[in-house]
């Protein structure tokens, strides 16, 4: 089954996130225009950078996964979809709280477990692609191959392990 499809839609989705990303940023109706107003939105603007950042780094991510598999199956059809995508597509709700609560330990955990998780199915989706005959393109080395998955894996756990020690040293 040809990939087209599959980088097409895909690519369609993180536009579509990157765009909602700055429906988060917004004065309310009745409140003043003036530039203290528009400073209150610092902490919006800051989580609509970052998070346009990080999802654009998704985004090339997965556009350089797409390019070493040369075919797709109806299983990394689904993976893609329903693990990879899902969690991509909910990245704005936990931007926007981020944003809403800058500081807050709770924010800021729903945050970064929404960006580990983003991680985690694009390294298993990497993982059952690479592990599928006939899915990874003939010029991708085996070592290639391992480094990617090693990579996203590490950067999991480094993740993780942030996200503990924050979580633990924000009770004490």
């Amino acid at each position: 089954m040809p990939k087209h499809r599959l980088e097409s839609f895909s690519d369609g989705v993180f536009a579509i996130v990157i765009t909602l990303l700055i429906l988060n940023v917004h004065l309310d109706r009745d409140q003043e225009l003036t530039l203290q107003s528009l400073a209150s939105l610092g902490p919006e603007m800051l989580a609509f950078a970052l998070t346009f950042v990080i999802v654009g780094v998704y985004w090339v991510s997965h556009h350089s996964m797409m390019h070493m598999i040369k075919a797709v199956d109806r299983r990394l059809l689904w993976l893609n979809l329903l693990l990879l995508l899902l969690a991509v597509v909910f990245v704005p709700f936990p931007a926007y709280l981020l944003g809403r609560h800058l500081w807050n330990p709770l924010a800021a955990a729903i945050y970064g477990l929404n960006l580990m998780t983003v991680n985690a199915l694009g390294t298993l989706l990497w993982f059952y692609a690479s592990s599928r005959p006939g899915l990874v393109s003939e010029g991708v080395s085996p070592r290639a191959i391992r480094f990617i998955g090693e990579a996203g894996t590490l950067w999991f756990g480094l993740v993780v392990f942030s996200a503990k020690n924050r979580a633990f040293s924000s009770e004490n």
